[in-house]
């Protein structure tokens, strides 16, 4: 596992003195007799964004979801807020690739499926504005764009209010001008909410735009 944070940054990082959010020590998966994850050691600090760089099959989602509690480490150990992760928590969202919208629900409902009382808040109202999807609130996902749909999943992954989003690739399905802009919008988004993410990519130049780290798995 190598790590492309400056030494300048880590230096920035150091003087925030921010609290650790996630700590992973010595994580080891596999599958049959093929070793997916062999000694992982990863630590995330709160509002930090970290991006993990790898190819196909390197174990990224995977080890997303050991982290949400989805999945079991063979051995290893996952804390999150000082706390032994072992199952699903509202407090770490997940983010797909697909955006998983239910069809038959419009924008709004579809984010309140998630938390009803969340659209009544003041991030709900700001995040809309954010991302100018005012006006199709009342649209099915059918009738809005790749991009918008990626978008309404990812305030519908605020609305338990996490403290951690994990992000699994949300990007490599829309074509390049919707790449840009949900990048520009995950960057204001972590900035707004100061939620610390992990972001997963294979695209090196992705993850320079957004991470504060970028780890190569």
């Amino acid at each position: 596992m190598d790590d492309y944070t400056s030494p300048a940054k880590i230096a920035s990082l150091a003087r925030k003195n921010y609290l650790i959010m996630l700590l992973i020590q010595n994580l080891h998966k596999k599958y049959k007799d093929q070793a997916i994850l062999t000694d992982f050691n990863l630590q995330i600090q709160e509002q930090e964004l970290v991006c993990l760089l790898g190819k196909s099959g390197s174990g990224k989602s995977t080890l997303l979801k050991m982290i949400a509690g989805l999945e079991k480490a063979d051995s290893g150990t996952i804390h999150f807020e000082n706390e032994l992760v072992i199952k699903p928590s509202k407090k770490i969202g997940l983010i797909f690739q697909e955006n998983n919208l239910l069809p038959w629900k419009t924008v709004i409902q579809n984010i309140a499926f998630a938390d009803d009382e969340y659209i009544k808040t003041s991030q709900f109202k700001e995040l809309i504005e954010l991302t100018n999807l005012g006006k199709f609130l009342d649209f099915l996902p059918k009738h809005i764009s790749g991009g918008m749909k990626q978008k309404v999943a990812f305030i519908r992954a605020l609305a338990t209010d996490p403290k951690l989003i994990l992000m699994d690739e949300p990007l490599s399905a829309l074509d390049s001008e919707s790449r840009q802009d949900l990048r520009l919008f995950i960057k204001n988004l972590q900035q707004k909410t100061k939620k610390s993410i992990l972001f997963v990519t294979h695209d090196l130049e992705e993850a320079k735009y957004l991470g504060d780290r970028i780890i190569e798995i």
